[in-house]
C-alpha cells in the first residue's frame, strides 16, 4: 500500500474526502477495490476504512468494503475509542441500515468492548433513553428465541 498524509491508504484519502458525491465516491472505491489492497490497514489514527466509512454513513462503500472481505469486527482501537467495532460504532450512531448491512455480512453482535458492552447493551441504553430507531437496532441485535421441541406424544395412540 502506498501511504499518504497522516499514513492514510489511497482508499482512506477517498472516503475521507467531502469533494466527490457519494456516487463518485462509490464508483472510485469500487475501482479500487479491484486492486490488491490491504482492506484493513489503518491510517495514523488507527481507523480501518470501514470504521471510517461507518462514522460517515456510507452504506454503499460498507457493502462494497465487506463484499470485498474486508474484517468487520476488527477493533476502533485509538484514543481510548474502548476497543469499539463497526457494528459497535453503528449502533451507538443509531444507523439501522448500516447495522443490519453488518449483520447480514457476518459481523458479530457479540464482541464485547473493554467496557464490557456488547451492540445490544448500547443499543438497549440507547432505547431506555428515548433514542429514536433504538428499538429497531434492539430487535436486529435480540437473540432469536430457539424454537422448543414439540412434547413428544405417544405413539399408536
Amino acid at each position: 500500500n502506498l501511504f499518504y498524509e497522516h499514513k492514510s491508504t489511497l482508499l482512506h484519502c477517498v472516503v475521507k474526502t467531502k469533494k466527490q458525491g457519494a456516487l463518485a465516491k462509490s464508483a472510485i472505491i469500487e475501482k479500487l477495490l479491484e486492486g490488491a489492497i490491504d482492506l484493513d490497514q489503518r491510517d495514523g489514527d488507527n481507523n480501518t476504512v470501514l470504521h471510517i466509512a461507518t462514522a460517515r454513513g456510507m452504506h454503499p462503500v460498507i457493502k462494497s468494503l465487506a463484499e470485498a472481505g474486508a474484517a468487520l469486527d476488527i477493533d476502533l482501537d485509538n484514543q481510548g475509542a474502548n476497543n469499539a467495532m463497526a457494528l459497535h460504532l453503528a449502533t451507538e450512531l443509531t444507523d439501522v441500515t448500516i447495522v443490519r448491512a453488518l449483520l447480514e455480512a457476518g459481523a458479530d453482535p457479540a464482541l464485547k468492548t473493554l467496557q464490557g458492552q456488547t451492540p445490544l447493551h448500547i443499543a438497549q441504553s440507547q432505547a431506555a433513553s428515548g433514542v429514536e430507531a433504538a428499538a429497531e437496532i434492539v430487535a436486529l441485535l435480540s437473540p432469536s428465541p430457539t424454537p422448543r421441541e414439540a412434547p413428544t406424544g405417544q405413539e399408536g395412540a
